[in-house]
């Protein structure tokens, strides 16, 4: 049911499609959307100091069964904005 990776763009309607199966992102007409949102997204990671890890979180279910990899507490990677001090911004983001 889930994709592993995950699609770099992903883009839903919700009101059609409530489960989110059906990924627009890479359909035909959905360029116009997917810039506006890509533009925000930029926007907004500027102003909260936001960043994409590095290093990722690994999962810490098996995508499958839905069991736990690892007893315990689950290893972290990086955290989003870290190396760029977003614990530090007290911005809003774009409105």
């Amino acid at each position: 049911m889930f994709l592993s990776p995950r699609p770099r763009e992903e883009l839903y309607r919700p009101a059609d499609d409530p489960l989110q199966l059906r990924n627009l992102a890479q359909e035909p007409g959905h360029e116009a959307v997917l810039q506006r949102l890509s533009k925000l997204l930029d926007e907004w990671m500027e102003e909260t100091a936001d960043a994409v890890p590095e290093d990722l979180s690994p999962d810490g279910y098996d995508r499958e069964t839905g069991k736990p990899f690892v007893k315990g507490a689950p290893v972290r990677g990086t955290w989003p904005g870290k190396p760029r001090g977003a614990h530090l911004v007290n911005a809003s983001g774009p409105r």
